[in-house]
């Protein structure tokens, strides 16, 4: 038999969650004594509502520095793009200096050496 009980889904994001927080405050303060919440025991709307509007506050400014973040991030990235190519002009050279004793570059320049043998790569099956 199919469960045709409604449920009521909450936001799942912070923004969301805080955007319901405060219409449901809202109107809990406009019911006043009439309000079915203020029954609440354990927690209760009294104590917790007025925190609304600093986390809300809080959230904006999270917001504001994730902005902030990705444009740090694209122009770190810009610069990033030719010094990763320079690093790997770099790495080849180094390791064309050193190619008798790669482990040599690593002690030297800095260089993670990885002289483990690579596994073989596995062949398809002949048809």
């Amino acid at each position: 038999m199919a469960n045709n009980r409604p449920r009521v889904v909450l936001p799942d994001t912070p923004a969301d969650e805080l955007k319901l927080m405060g219409a449901i405050y809202q109107k809990h303060q406009t019911l006043g004594n009439a309000s079915p919440l203020q029954y609440l025991e354990d927690i209760n709307w009294a104590d917790h509502g007025p925190k609304i509007a600093t986390a809300q506050s809080l959230q904006g400014e999270i917001e504001e520095l994730e902005k902030t973040l990705e444009s740090l991030y694209r122009q770190r990235d810009l610069i990033l793009g030719p010094l990763r190519q320079l690093l790997k002009a770099s790495r080849d050279v180094i390791m064309g200096i050193f190619r008798s004793n790669p482990k040599k570059a690593g002690e030297v320049w800095g260089l993670t050496v990885n002289d483990t043998p690579r596994p073989p790569k596995p062949t398809a099956p002949k048809a």
